[in-house]
C-alpha cells in the first residue's frame, strides 16, 4: 500500500473522526501547514475568539510545517501559506507516496502539485466545489479554470468527490470515471447517535434550561456562522412572517449579522425567537435533541453544509435551499427544498412541517436512515480501495 499524507491548511474539527477510523485501518500522516487555531483565536467570522473544547491532534499522526509566508496566515489568502517544507517532503517519498490535498487555493498545495509533478510523487485532488454553484459565475472565470484544472486533475492519481454535484463539478473540468472516488462529507455518526440516544428522554428539561424566552411547542433550529453566505436573515424573516406563537426558533451560533438580526427582532416585535452565541462542539447536541425541524437557508458559498448531516443523525426533517450544495445527496424524502432567497417559499415550507406532525415524524426518521451512509467509515474504506 501507498504511503499516504494529507496536506491541509489546519487543524478543522470535521477532519479529526475522519482520521481516527481511517488510522484504524491504515497507518498516514497529516502535514499541517499552519498551528494558529489550535492554542485559541479569533474567527473572522463567528466574531468571537474560539478555542474548540474537543481535542484536534488526537488519535492520528501529524506534524506542523514552517510557514514562510511574508503575510503568515490561514485568513491571508493564496500566499498566506506558503510552506517551502513540503518539497524535501516531497522528494523523500516520491516512489512510494501519495499526497492528499484538499484545494488548489493555497500556494503551498500548487507548490506541492509542481513538487509532485517535477519528482514523480502520486496525488490526490479533493474539493468541495459543487457544479451548480459553478455555473453562476463568469465566463472568463470558468474559462481560466478550464486551463488551470484540467491540468491539475489530467495528472492527478485520484480524484476525490464529496457528493454528486461535487462529481459533476470535476467532471466538467475534465476528471474520467475511472480517477473518481466517492469520499462523502461525513461527521461523526456514532458519537452524535449517541448523544442522540442519551439526551432524547430529556428534550424537555432541555428546552426548558436552554432555550430561555421560548414558550412554544415547536422548534426550528438554525446552526451556522451568522454571515452572509448563511442567509441567516431569510429565516428570521420567514419565520416572522409565519407569527405563529406555538412556533420558537433558535438561531446556534454568532457573527456579524448577530446586530442586524436583534434589532430586526426588536423592531418587528419578533416573539419566542432566540440567538444563543457561539456554542462549542460538546454543546452542540443538546440544542439539536430541542429542535423539531432544521432549516438551513444558505446561499452560494455554501459547499456542503456538515450542519445537515449533523441534524439528519438527531433525526430532524429538513428545511434548505436548493444553493446548499448536500441537499442534492442528503434531501430526499426527509425535508424540504426551496428557492434561494425565496423567503414566501421559506415560509411555507416551514409551515407545512409545522402542521404536519406526521410528515414530520416521517421525514426524520429517514434521515437517520439516509445519513447512515455518509460516514467516515465509508469514507475512509473508499480511499483505502483506491491506494490499494
Amino acid at each position: 500500500m501507498k504511503k499516504l499524507f494529507f496536506l491541509i491548511s489546519h487543524p478543522i474539527q470535521y477532519y479529526v473522526p475522519w482520521f481516527i477510523e481511517l488510522n484504524k485501518q491504515m497507518p498516514f500522516e497529516v502535514l499541517y501547514c499552519s498551528d494558529e487555531t489550535i492554542h485559541g483565536y479569533v474567527d473572522k467570522q463567528f466574531g468571537t475568539a474560539i478555542k474548540w473544547d474537543t481535542p484536534l491532534l488526537d488519535g492520528y499522526s501529524y506534524s506542523f510545517m514552517k510557514n514562510n509566508s511574508f503575510k503568515p496566515s490561514i485568513y491571508n489568502g493564496f500566499m498566506g501559506l506558503l510552506n517551502l517544507e513540503i518539497v524535501p517532503i516531497i522528494w523523500k517519498n516520491r516512489k512510494q507516496g501519495v499526497v492528499f490535498v484538499h484545494g488548489w487555493d493555497r500556494a503551498t498545495y500548487i507548490l506541492m502539485v509542481v513538487s509532485c509533478w517535477l519528482f514523480g510523487m502520486k496525488y490526490i485532488i479533493h474539493a468541495e466545489n459543487p457544479l451548480n454553484q459553478e455555473l453562476r459565475k463568469s465566463k472568463i472565470n470558468r474559462g481560466v479554470k478550464q486551463v488551470v484544472l484540467r491540468v491539475l486533475l489530467k495528472n492527478a492519481y485520484k480524484v476525490a468527490y464529496i457528493g454528486q454535484q461535487n462529481k459533476a463539478f470535476f467532471k466538467y473540468y475534465g476528471a474520467i470515471e475511472d480517477q473518481l472516488i466517492f469520499t462523502p462529507y461525513s461527521v461523526d455518526n456514532n458519537t452524535f447517535d449517541h448523544k442522540y440516544q442519551q439526551l432524547l428522554s430529556r428534550k424537555q428539561e432541555l428546552q426548558s434550561t436552554l432555550l430561555t424566552g421560548i414558550n412554544a411547542k415547536k422548534i426550528i433550529l438554525f446552526s451556522g456562522k451568522l454571515i452572509d453566505k448563511k442567509r441567516p436573515m431569510d429565516l428570521l424573516r420567514a419565520f416572522a412572517l409565519l407569527n405563529d406563537p406555538q412556533t420558537g426558533i433558535v438561531f446556534m451560533g454568532d457573527g456579524a449579522l448577530r446586530a442586524e438580526m436583534e434589532a430586526f427582532i426588536k423592531e418587528n416585535n419578533v416573539t419566542n425567537c432566540l440567538i444563543t452565541g457561539f456554542v462549542n462542539q460538546s454543546k452542540v447536541s443538546d440544542y439539536f435533541v430541542c429542535a423539531d425541524i432544521f432549516a438551513l437557508p444558505s446561499g452560494d458559498g455554501e459547499t456542503w453544509g456538515l450542519v445537515v448531516n449533523e441534524a439528519m443523525n438527531f433525526g430532524l426533517p429538513l428545511v434548505c435551499s436548493d444553493a446548499v450544495g448536500s441537499t442534492y445527496d442528503l434531501i430526499q424524502d426527509n425535508g424540504l427544498i426551496y428557492p434561494c432567497g425565496d423567503i414566501d417559499a421559506l415560509k411555507t415550507s416551514l409551515q407545512r412541517l409545522i402542521h404536519d406532525a406526521e410528515l414530520c415524524t416521517k421525514m426524520g426518521k429517514r434521515s437517520k436512515e439516509i445519513i447512515a451512509n455518509y460516514s467516515n467509515e465509508v469514507r475512509a474504506n473508499n480511499l483505502i480501495k483506491s491506494l490499494n
